[in-house]
């Protein structure tokens, strides 16, 4: 169904071209002039560089643009040339005007600096000219500090329009203020009237009206001046300021301001009521139209006439200041100017803001029980909206807000949390309800507090870092720079039934006057009427009224007003009536007195005006000779630049403004056919298009991260006659809830995107991609024949995306998880299978050789325990750890596969330890399935101990090679136990399951099967007896070998059986193989237990952090080296884990498992600390332990004492050391080292003795191997 758009637009404020500008500068160039610049600079650009003179006058015109954008770029272009030494005057100047226009007043103050050096006279005489002798004050000041000669001095000035001239007298100016404190300015009397007195426009301004010729009005039989009024605060008076001063100056009435009311109504009462009143201006329409509605109904006699409402509205709500938001958005990039960054779970934001605990005066809050805001139908409604219960508790039969302190409301994001509130203040509870509902529906962790005194509440935002309630326009925090939050476009519907999570609705700004006001004077309602100030005009006026406040200008308000009239001149005189012989090629048109435009010259024409855009200047002529008039431009047709002749017919695919101000083009999301039209028609929601100015219905596409489904929503499901494929290939229509559906998770959906495009067959798909429909990511799959059908794939590079059926080389299946015919799958890629590798000897060759390597085997592992202190075992230590390594860093990154490609690819070699059976390349040798493979794999244990076993049995009958059954038997275990990380990684794998968008899951190693699939369930049996036979068993009997060995180890046969797990540990610590087997168990059980990346993430680092804690305490190796590795390489694997979070994504929820985790290791950290304090203060506190103490130490004194006499045999301790593992050599050299210090009082480098040196009498030194006894060193 069309629907048409809605084709009016707000008309754009008019150029502030002349503010600003250097005084030799053509207020007359305006965006043609710019173009022209800009066309012949970059001309210059692109062929060489630009002469100076033409950067320069190219940037002044930039800086008289009212655009923000074409300042700033003059800026640039203006600091280029200063800073290669252009640093003429008027460079000068105009670079410190620019700055001053965009509220840069600190480098306009540097300039300015500059400039009075250079040119000190003609730099306040330009300044006076231009910009009026109230800003000249402070340029003076500047001048007085850099020329202190000046102090008590006069100079004289011309006056602006060079007919006289005045005297400034500088008295005491002090040296030491800057323009920030500014000192004491004295003005000869002589010269008052020309600052300030009565008059802002030099005299030969067009339309000037002396002082002497300036009338009073009559009214209501009072001859008074015309009086205006408004509320009583700064935009209002500014406003009203600048009428005055037109209607004084130019009109030529007198103008009287005062008195004000206290707010919107009241000034209008003033109005109404007050003889000497009869314009009100900037009223609030909070029902001030049905109030004055009201009220002349009541008082006809006193009514007043609405004249406008103002071109800028008021707006209020909740406001934060730059103090907060400026570092916030330095360190994380996002703007809390806008309410989804409020919400905390996006991010932290609340160091940010000051604590409530600042406020240290909780009695200059009111209440939060105030029943403004504690109201039954208020806490309904709050509950009602948000959701929010437990703000509320009911206290002796009688409902309250939970506040701290009973003050301060908090939200729900940090009611459990005060101190993390971010507090807004407000008074009068201005916005209370409102803001505390988009606080607890926007999840923002905010308290809310309302000031007793008005005077906290513009100082407490000033002084902390809040939020604050505000309006606009309004001074109160404008030099703070305040900002409005956003938050969604005002629901007038929902604010109808109390539900305020929409922002405030803009509040029009009314003009009222006597109603006897045009008759009396009707040049001056003509120019109310048309007076155009724009939101910018006033931010800039009150802006002028701040830095005036800060420079010391007394009168800032008028200032300001004033200046405002000098540069706006082009503006103001086409609010003010002229003559009526109007010059149609020049644009003009007769108006009334009230500056209504007329078509004839009598009875009303009054002057005449530029034609606005909108309408056009057609001739006109009479008895009194020609003229013009403004006709309006025909529907259908418009011109936008004012002054003009005609009106240009709008074509399709635009509309004309009901100003006729100019053909827009249809807005995104709109379209029209037809030509000289009023409106657009409108595409059904929530369809757009994809460029403005759409000619067609058919143009109308849904918009980026939704698609369009065949089935048309808006014909009862009916099959659109596009789409041609199957219907299975579509969404059924009883799917079809919207007529845009939303993306499919792990898909990409082009604006545009649509069922019609997909492809009908699988031959399709490459030509399709003109086209936009959904198409899988990267890393995402689906099938033609299941466009939507969204399958995750293991890896990156298995799935390239962006079309259906798109697999990595030699990848198929769902998921891309099966190799193809002719591919064999090696650390989860497929590689293509040689010619070498489909012969069949390549499976043979392997089972002939593997009698041959286990007898080789068999020959290295015959050593007992009297030579497993030999260099060879540490070597096979060293060994066994690289391939646990690689076996770990396997195992991990198959738990996490989408981690970054530099990544990925640089420990790809690790799989090879994980898919053993890839060697063989079954899959090369002929049809070899999923079935297959996994069987082999699961069983790879059993086959590699019927190998050992075949190898035994006829070794049994050759006796040059027969075989020890204890020794065999202990080279496989040696086996299980290398590999066992891998063993029970593939004894899991069936379990070890990852989900898909569409709800599946799938086995991580071979995605193509799907968790509780046909061919899944018939490997249900084999796992779990594979699991309980070679991990569950393996444990068992291993575990139970390591307890009976302190009593069994010395039986050869026990110690030939089982060397493979202890010959590596120290003899304290022989067990420590079983922590490294039931961390390969760990390690394989991380994605049968855990689901999210995080739990995974954790567990890996909880169980290596265990690991490697252990080892570093008990030392379990009996190489020194080896220990070393040990520590080195779980400590990479952990760091690997630990940066995890950087290389992951990880979901929002994810965040609180590891909170949770890291919280938990914190508080077993201070419980450690805490129980060695309170052991070692049990030591000090209980007597027994220090007889306990004493009982140890001589035990082990007289073991030492046992030992010491039967260690005098140097060739024994060496023979002993030979034995003993290398952790227990250093040990014992210790103790030696220690001895020989302690006991023989040796001299030990490095140590320090604390008993003093003993003489040796070398007479006495008794001789040992022919050194004396004190030279013998223990080392």
């Amino acid at each position: 169904m069309e629907q048409a758009a809605d084709a009016p637009e707000p008309a754009p404020p008019a150029s502030n071209a002349a503010m600003s500008l250097p005084v030799d500068w053509d207020p007359s160039m305006m965006a043609d002039d710019i173009e022209t610049l800009r066309r012949e600079y970059k001309t210059q650009v692109e062929n060489s560089l630009p002469s100076p003179r033409l950067q320069f006058n190219y940037a002044k015109a930039l800086v008289s643009s009212s655009r923000y954008s074409d300042i700033e770029e003059g800026i640039f272009l203006l600091n280029e040339l200063f800073d290669v030494g252009f640093h003429r005057p008027d460079c000068l100047h105009t670079l410190a005007l620019a700055y001053l226009k965009v509220g840069n007043y600190a480098q306009a103050k540097e300039k300015l600096d500059i400039w009075i050096h250079l040119e000190p006279q003609n730099c306040v005489l330009r300044y006076q000219v231009f910009y009026g002798v109230s800003n000249m004050k402070i340029l003076l000041r500047r001048f007085s500090s850099a020329h202190p000669m000046m102090d008590g001095s006069e100079m004289a000035f011309p006056h602006a329009d060079g007919t006289g001239a005045f005297v400034l007298s500088f008295v005491g100016i002090s040296l030491a203020k800057d323009v920030h404190h500014p000192g004491p300015l004295m003005v000869s009397a002589a010269t008052v009237d020309s600052i300030r007195g009565s008059a802002c426009l030099p005299e030969t301004t067009e339309g000037y009206v002396p002082v002497a010729e300036r009338k009073n009005v009559t009214i209501d039989g009072y001859t008074v001046p015309i009086g205006f009024t408004n509320p009583n605060w700064e935009s209002a008076i500014i406003y009203n300021t600048v009428a005055s001063i037109l209607v004084e100056e130019i009109i030529g009435f007198n103008t009287k301001l005062g008195p004000f009311g206290s707010g919107s109504p009241n000034a209008f009462e003033l109005a109404a009521n007050d003889p000497t009143v009869h314009v009100a201006q900037e009223l609030w329409d909070y029902a001030l139209t049905a109030f004055a509605a009201s009220f002349n109904a009541a008082n006809p006699d006193k009514a007043l006439d609405r004249v406008k409402a103002l071109d800028y509205s008021g707006t209020d709500g909740m406001y934060i200041f730059p103090k907060t938001y400026e570092p916030y958005y330095t360190d994380s990039g996002k703007s809390l100017e806008f309410y989804k960054d409020l919400n905390v779970s996006w991010g932290n934001y609340q160091n940010y803001f000051s604590q409530m605990s600042v406020f240290t005066d909780p009695s200059a809050f009111d209440d939060c029980s105030h029943p403004t805001v504690a109201s039954d139908g208020v806490m309904d409604d709050y509950i009602r909206f948000t959701g929010d219960e437990d703000a509320i508790v009911t206290v002796n039969g009688q409902r309250k807000w939970i506040c701290y302190q009973e003050k301060w409301w908090m939200s729900p994001a940090c009611r459990d949390a005060p101190m993390t509130c971010a507090p807004m203040i407000t008074n009068s509870f201005w916005s209370y309800n409102p803001s505390r509902q988009k606080a607890a529906v926007y999840n923002i962790a905010m308290s809310i507090a309302n000031t007793i005194a008005y005077g906290d509440y513009t100082s407490m935002p000033k002084q902390h870092r809040t939020f604050s309630y505000w309006w606009s326009p309004d001074i109160t925090f404008k030099a703070d720079g305040a900002v409005k939050v956003i938050f969604l476009p005002y629901r007038e519907d929902e604010y109808a039934i109390g539900k305020f999570t929409t922002d405030v609705n803009d509040v029009p700004l009314l003009s009222y006057v006597h109603k006897q006001l045009g008759t009396a004077a009707p040049a001056v309602l003509s120019m109310l009427g048309d007076m155009a100030i724009y939101k910018p005009d006033m931010d800039w006026l009150l802006e002028e009224v701040v830095l005036g406040r800060t420079l010391g200008v007394v009168d800032a308000q008028y200032e300001a007003a004033c200046q405002w009239v000098k540069d706006n001149e082009i503006r103001w005189k086409q609010w003010i009536p002229i003559a009526t012989a109007c010059k149609r090629t020049q644009g003009y048109g007769m108006v009334t007195e009230f500056g209504e435009f007329v078509s004839t010259r009598l009875p009303d024409a009054a002057g005449c005006a530029l034609c606005v855009p909108g309408r056009f200047a057609d001739a006109y002529s009479d008895d009194d000779g020609n003229s013009a008039i403004c006709n309006t431009c025909p529907q259908g047709a418009a011109q936008d630049r004012g002054a003009q002749t005609a009106c240009a017919e709008c074509e399709a695919g635009t509309y004309s403004l009901p100003t006729g101000t100019r053909c827009a083009r249809c807005r995104r999301g709109t379209y029209q056919p037809n030509i000289s039209q009023t409106s657009c028609l409108s595409c059904l929601e929530p369809q757009t298009t994809a460029t403005v100015g759409s000619t067609s219905q058919e143009a109308c596409i849904c918009p980026a991260g939704t698609y369009r489904p065949c089935h048309d929503f808006d014909d009862g499901g009916a099959l659109r006659p596009e789409c041609q494929c199957d219907t299975s290939l579509y969404v059924p229509a009883s799917s079809i809830g919207q007529r845009c559906l939303p993306c499919p998770e792990g898909m990409e959906c082009p604006e545009g995107s649509d069922e019609q495009f997909l492809p009908c067959s699988d031959e399709e798909i490459q030509n399709s991609t003109a086209f936009s429909y959904p198409v899988p990511q990267e890393g995402y799959f689906v099938e033609w024949n299941e466009p939507l059908w969204v399958f995750k794939c293991i890896d990156l590079p298995s799935c390239p995306g962006g079309m259906a059926s798109n697999c990595g080389e030699g990848l198929q299946g769902a998921a891309c998880g099966a190799c193809a015919a002719g591919f064999y799958k090696q650390a989860g890629t497929c590689h293509k299978c040689g010619e070498m590798e489909k012969h069949p000897l390549f499976l043979i060759i392997p089972l002939l050789l593997s009698p041959a390597a286990i007898f080789v085997l068999y020959k290295v592992s015959q050593d007992d325990v009297g030579k497993w202190g030999k260099t060879t075992q540490g070597f096979g230590g060293i060994g066994y750890l690289l391939l646990v390594y690689v076996q770990s860093i396997s195992v991990i990154m198959a738990v996490f596969p989408t981690v970054p490609a530099m990544l990925s690819s640089g420990l790809s070699w690790s799989g090879a330890s994980a898919e053993i059976t890839s060697l063989f390349r079954i899959e090369c040798a002929g049809p070899a399935g999923f079935t297959e493979n996994f069987l082999f794999n699961l069983f790879l244990p059993e086959i590699v101990g019927l190998v050992f076993f075949l190898t035994w049995l006829i070794a049994r009958f050759i006796p040059k090679i027969r075989m020890d059954g204890d020794i065999v038997l202990g080279c496989f275990g040696g086996i299980l136990k290398t590999f066992f990380v891998t063993v029970a990684s593939k004894c899991f794998s069936l379990f070890q399951c990852y989900s898909h968008p569409n709800g599946m899951r799938s086995m991580r190693s071979s995605p193509e099967v799907l968790e509780h699939s046909d061919v899944w369930l018939s490997m249900v049996g084999f796992s779990a007896f594979a699991i309980c036979l070679n991990c569950l068993t393996l444990l068992v009997v291993f575990g139970w070998a390591m307890w009976v060995a302190p009593a069994r180890f010395h039986q050869v046969s026990f110690r030939r059986r089982w060397k493979f797990m202890i010959q590596k540990m120290r003899p304290s610590v022989h067990w420590w193989m079983m922590v490294i087997l039931i961390k390969g168990l760990w390690l394989a059980l991380t994605s049968v237990l855990w689901n999210t990346t995080m739990t995974q993430s954790l567990w890996i680092c909880a169980g290596l952090l265990a690991y490697f804690t252990g080892s570093y305490v008990l030392l379990p190796w009996r190489s020194v080296f080896v220990a070393m590795l040990d520590i080195g390489t779980h400590v990479s694997i952990l760091l690997l884990c630990l940066l995890l979070p950087f290389l992951l994504t990880f979901k929002p929820e994810e965040s609180d498992v590891a909170s949770m985790f890291f919280l938990i290791l914190a508080g077993l950290s201070f419980l450690a600390v805490v129980t060695s304090l309170l052991w070692i203060l049990y030591k000090a506190a209980w007597p027994g332990y220090k007889t306990r103490r004493e009982r140890m130490l001589n035990y082990y004194a007289k073991r030492m004492a046992e030992v010491f006499p039967t260690a005098t045999d140097p060739r024994m301790m060496a023979d002993l050391m030979g034995e003993i593992p290398a952790l227990d050599i250093v040990n014992l050299k210790y103790v030696a080292t220690m001895m020989s210090a302690e006991i023989l009082d040796n001299r030990v480098p490095g140590r320090l003795v604390w008993q003093e040196e003993k003489k040796t009498d070398p007479e006495k030194d008794a001789f040992v191997c022919g050194i004396t006894r004190s030279q013998v060193t223990w080392a």
